[in-house]
């Protein structure tokens, strides 16, 4: 699977979606999926990071995909959501997101896994 799901830290409190290589939209909506089952599985907010550092796809499949991912369903308990990426085309998305996803009220855009670490974990920086 090209959209891969892992724990950012020991703590439980931060997931990383990585985006790596030619990942597909389907690949995209599973992802999302497990996503939020196991955020909703935890009894306190959180934290998203959304890295696409490593993704080889068009970026403009982010846009093609978001809307059906986002139609589905969200968990209650997501915190702040980072997006890294270099790309200018995460300006659009930045915006759709917002409005598609009110829930995300706390999202940040960023162009380095570093800076996404300095935003979610300041005490460690």
């Amino acid at each position: 699977m090209s959209v891969t799901i892992h724990w950012v830290d020991t703590e439980q409190t931060t997931l990383c979606q990585q985006f790596s290589g030619n990942w597909t939209r389907e690949e995209h909506a599973a992802s999302y999926r497990e996503l939020m089952e196991t955020i909703e599985q935890k009894p306190y907010d959180v934290h998203l990071l959304v890295d696409f550092t490593t993704s080889t796809a068009k970026t403009s499949r982010i846009l093609t995909s978001a809307p059906a991912v986002v139609s589905q369903k969200v968990a209650e308990n997501i915190g702040m959501a980072v997006v890294v990426s270099k790309s200018p085309i995460m300006t659009a998305i930045k915006q759709m997101a917002r409005v598609y996803t009110p829930f995300l009220s706390n999202i940040h855009f960023v162009e380095t896994v570093p800076e996404a670490r300095a935003i979610l974990f300041p005490a460690a920086t």
